[in-house]
């Protein structure tokens, strides 16, 4: 059996809980210290690892770890941001998405003689192609690929991995109160015709990467939105 912590909160989080349960993973999900005003909130950088090492002692050490960052509940013209809410966009989830990475290395590494585990960070397309009133979330986005990236350089001896999901806006946001950039959920975007599923499309894709015959790709982007973005 497949041993996940999954760390986030909201309904794509919840979709994703159930999706990866269906594919016989053991999950426990980890909420992180969040304003409700803001969705995020600085912390410092160890805040999760007590939160963490609790649910690995009840779950086993895990497999996979996915962390979905907290975003902003709509649009804001990065214009008119003011420095409270830039931080809370941009600077928050990557401090939170650094903290993980403290959190679970210890989790991860060399957890087998055919190597560690796998971190998963779970984003919107909007990393990717940008997306007006998401300039922050963009960069911030874009600042977690980079981490990614030299994670998996600097865990690579220790055998564990690191990948980036991105996912259509309208999957990733479920749930989200403001109303989101025209298109983003307009599932004649994507080739497929269709908005993914967390449950039947994306939870099967992270079961694949926690599979050790998976363990070859790290620090790398997945696309996952149907087709409505190609180019990477």
């Amino acid at each position: 059996m497949i041993r996940t912590l999954l760390v986030g909160a909201g309904v794509f989080v919840d979709a994703l809980c159930e999706g990866l349960e269906a594919q016989g993973h053991a999950v426990a999900v980890v909420v992180p210290l969040r304003k409700p005003s803001t969705g995020v909130t600085p912390y410092d950088l160890d805040t999760p690892a007590a939160d963490l090492k609790v649910a690995a002692g009840v779950l086993g050490c895990p497999n996979l770890v996915i962390h979905v960052p907290a975003v902003p509940e709509g649009p804001t013209d990065v214009i008119d941001q003011t420095v409270e809410e830039w931080i809370a966009a941009c600077e928050a989830p990557l401090d939170e998405a650094v903290a993980v990475v403290r959190s679970v290395q210890p989790l991860l590494a060399g957890r087998s003689p055919t190597g560690g585990g796998r971190l998963v960070w779970v984003l919107p397309t909007t990393a990717l192609s940008g997306s007006a009133g998401f300039v922050a979330t963009g960069a911030a986005c874009e600042g977690i690929r980079a981490l990614a990236k030299g994670t998996a350089k600097q865990w690579g001896a220790d055998g564990a991995t690191t990948s980036v999901l991105v996912v259509d806006p309208g999957v990733f946001f479920a749930g989200c109160q403001a109303p989101l950039t025209e298109g983003m959920r307009d599932p004649a975007l994507a080739s497929l015709g269709r908005v993914g599923d967390p449950v039947s499309d994306l939870a099967p894709l992270l079961d694949l990467l926690a599979d050790p015959r998976a363990a070859f790709t790290t620090g790398g982007t997945i696309v996952a939105d149907g087709g409505t973005w190609m180019a990477l």
